[in-house]
């Protein structure tokens, strides 16, 4: 368990852990290929409206140690700059995402409890990602990940601008809902509910991040916090299905079994 995470920009870390940094930032630019999130794009080609709807990008980077506060991992997630985005030009529908009611949670985890269900903790790596953007949304990639993208992946080669400086970054596409756009939560919301409706699963009408089954005498509940899903079920069986099918559709998913879980 960790005691603390903290915040420190791109450039810092990898002058002070270069090794650990530059391996988490290639971990989630190699992520982001493999999702197919961008694709390059010629500044040239574009329309004075396009130019001027083009968002920069920043990259979070959590220094995370332990409860001696021995430095353990960085971890690295580049995100769109939302900031940018004209609200009024995005669909009504896509401004806002359900989030699950902590009550909600509690009263899970309570039948959980007194049924003695079996309980898994889910989390989807790169999450937002698996989700189609709608709409154009055109961003700038800035160095030193841009330098990384090209060398992980050469055909951005041709979209990289370089300044005076020898400073470069590269012009995409977001193909997919990248963490930082206003619509992205959304986007990624009905693309879990979807899946999870597959699974003949029901929305629970008081709460749209509560999804439940019903297996002959069996109940399967899930609880939906962003990324973070909190499975309970009479059978355990039910609870492999659950994952076995997320597995087959998300591929790189974090699962914890036990009788204690750390959730939200």
């Amino acid at each position: 368990m960790f005691s603390f995470a903290a915040q420190t920009s791109i450039k810092k870390a990898l002058a002070l852990y270069p090794e650990a940094a530059l391996k988490s930032l290639i971990s989630e630019i190699d992520g982001m290929l493999e999702r197919k999130v961008w694709k390059g794009v010629l500044y040239a080609n574009l329309t004075p409206k396009q130019r001027n709807s083009i968002l920069h990008s920043s990259t979070i980077v959590k220094e995370k140690f332990d409860l001696d506060g021995d430095f353990l991992l960085i971890k690295t997630r580049l995100v769109t700059g939302g900031d940018g985005q004209i609200k009024s030009e995005i669909p009504e529908r896509l401004r806002s995402a359900p989030t699950t009611a902590t009550s909600s949670v509690n009263t899970v985890a309570s039948i959980a409890a007194s049924r003695n269900m079996e309980v898994a903790t889910v989390d989807v790596k790169q999450a937002y990602l698996n989700a189609d953007m709608e709409g154009e949304v055109f961003m700038w990639i800035p160095e030193p990940i841009a330098s990384v993208l090209c060398e992980r992946e050469p055909l951005f080669r041709p979209f990289l601008h370089t300044n005076k400086h020898g400073q470069g970054r590269v012009l995409v596409q977001l193909l997919k809902a990248q963490y930082g756009c206003v619509e992205s939560a959304r986007l990624w919301y009905e693309h879990i509910s979807k899946a999870l409706i597959e699974q003949e699963f029901q929305i629970n009408p008081f709460d749209k991040c509560i999804f439940q089954k019903q297996t002959g005498d069996s109940w399967t509940y899930i609880t939906l916090y962003v990324d973070d899903l909190m499975i309970a079920s009479d059978e355990v069986k039910l609870v492999d299905e659950v994952i076995t099918k997320l597995t087959e559709k998300y591929r790189d998913l974090t699962v914890h079994r036990g009788r204690v879980h750390d959730y939200l």
